[in-house]
């Protein structure tokens, strides 16, 4: 059984959904167990895909418009060992990156395989991103420690007002859902439900807090691969201002969030869970969202902004460095480290 698999041209946000809808049932009943331990195993490399389409609608003086951006990404992602011989380095590498606004006042776009096209600044920070290492550091007991020194990142991406731009909390929550750490950690039996709560940052938005609900319906093939489909639904809440202090030091980003919330806000969807691996193959995801703000008219009255998110995720390869192909077989079933490649 290989591991490596083809990068396969993604058909869209609705080619993916229907492909984990029709996902071709690998049988087994009741009594099929999955473990949940997302980990940072030494030596091993993932390649993802995502895209997303996200809606949103525009108050405009009493008439209504809606605003499109679409975002598509490949990253690269390295677990090594660290000089120290404890520390781990995990190297994100955004291979590729582009992105799309549609929306009554403008149309703007992003692609960074069109080096020939005019610089907006719509690329954000990614555009000076792509295609270099970032290092995140984490300690032995895989708790993220720092980032390498990078002069394109913040600590947080979401001051964007288009979302295209990355800060460290979003590079940390790419490495955590790659992992599948927002399965939480568990041994589950088939058709066994659990409770998840979480916090992740969302560019263009921030941290929100997820209270999901799970549930291990029952097995499917993915690139030929036995995996655990499992179900979610649930809950986007919370302020986005995590930080008082920010906003005692007037920062904007804060003072933005502190009149900005969530409400009437929730997530669903599906993730193919590899078993062999350890980590998700595929996730389709749908979130909606309404954002209660004060209204940039400096009125008292608070302004409702909708927001529809669709967006898919692909593991598009994974291997086992310093092992062979025969050796990857032989281990992957107990998720084995490859060797430590020290960084």
């Amino acid at each position: 059984m290989s591991v490596a698999y083809p990068r396969k041209r993604t058909r869209g946000i609705l080619a993916g959904v229907a492909g984990l809808i029709l996902f071709a049932f690998a049988g087994g009943g009741a009594g099929q167990t999955v473990t949940l331990s997302p980990k940072l195993r030494l030596g091993t490399e993932y390649v993802t895909y995502t895209e997303s389409d996200v809606k949103m609608g525009l108050p405009m003086g009493g008439a209504s418009g809606e605003q499109n951006v679409r975002t598509e990404q490949e990253v690269t992602m390295t677990v090594r060992g660290g000089a120290d011989g404890e520390s781990k380095v995990v190297s994100l590498v955004i291979n590729y990156a582009k992105l799309e606004l549609k929306s009554p006042m403008m149309n703007m776009s992003y692609d960074s395989r069109a080096p020939e096209q005019e610089d907006t600044g719509f690329g954000g920070n990614l555009s000076g991103m792509v295609g270099k290492e970032i290092k995140l550091i984490y300690d032995a007991e895989d708790r993220f420690v720092r980032v390498e020194d990078n002069d394109l990142l913040t600590e947080d991406g979401g001051s964007s007002p288009f979302g295209q731009s990355l800060g460290v909390n979003e590079l940390r929550d790419m490495v955590r859902t790659t992992l599948g750490e927002q399965l939480g950690t568990r041994k589950v039996m088939q058709g066994e439900s659990w409770q998840h709560v979480m916090e992740l940052a969302m560019p263009g938005i921030g941290p929100v807090g997820l209270d999901v609900r799970f549930l291990y319906r029952k097995d499917g093939t993915v690139e030929g691969e036995t995996c655990a489909i499992i179900d979610f639904n649930g809950m986007i809440s919370g302020e986005r201002l995590t930080d008082e202090a920010e906003a005692v030091e007037g920062d904007a980003r804060a003072e933005r969030r502190a009149d900005e919330t969530l409400a009437d806000s929730r997530v669903s969807g599906t993730v193919a869970y590899d078993r062999s691996i350890g980590v998700p193959r595929a996730t389709n995801m749908e979130m909606r969202m309404v954002m209660m703000m004060h209204s940039p008219l400096g009125t008292e009255s608070e302004v409702k902004i909708p927001m529809l998110q669709k967006s898919l995720s692909v593991l598009r390869s994974y291997r086992v460095l310093g092992r062979s192909p025969a050796q990857v077989e032989e281990k992957e079933g107990d998720g084995a480290e490859g060797e430590a490649l020290v960084d």
